[in-house]
């Protein structure tokens, strides 16, 4: 009789090793955040550039200017929770410049000065905090 191999008996090759888990990334920043969507932001504020200065040049001696507004309390944000709201405007405050968003009085004095300033066309005034330097 030829021999036999001795029973396999429960015992089985050892499974292929796990792959090592996947580094968990943490939640991006605000900073990281505004970074990713710098091109967009771009993008918006070159139109608004380009929309105020071919009218201001067409129309001539129209004046046409604008005011430019980053992040403002005002009531379009009413609609979220209070403390929302709160912490919305404290995380955007933190990543300006200024340490601030912008009040609606703001952004009308800015709006004002440009309607007396009988000089200025095609001019885009800031009204934002900084974030366009941060």
């Amino acid at each position: 009789m030829p021999p036999t191999k001795p029973a396999n008996r429960g015992h089985h090759p050892p499974p292929p090793p796990a792959p090592p888990p996947t580094p968990r990334r943490p939640p991006p920043s605000a900073l990281s955040t505004r970074r990713r969507n710098a091109s967009a932001a771009a993008s918006i504020c070159g139109t608004i550039e380009g929309l105020v200065r071919a009218p201001a040049v067409e129309p001539a001696p129209i004046r046409v200017s604008a005011v430019r507004a980053g992040t403002v309390g005002t009531a379009l944000w009413y609609g979220f929770p209070e403390a929302d709201r709160e912490r919305l405007f404290a995380g955007i405050a933190g990543t300006l410049p200024l340490g601030r968003i912008a009040e609606p009085e703001e952004v009308a004095e800015s709006s004002v000065h440009l309607l007396n300033q009988r000089s200025a066309t095609g001019t885009v005034i800031t009204v934002d905090g900084g974030i366009l330097l941060a």
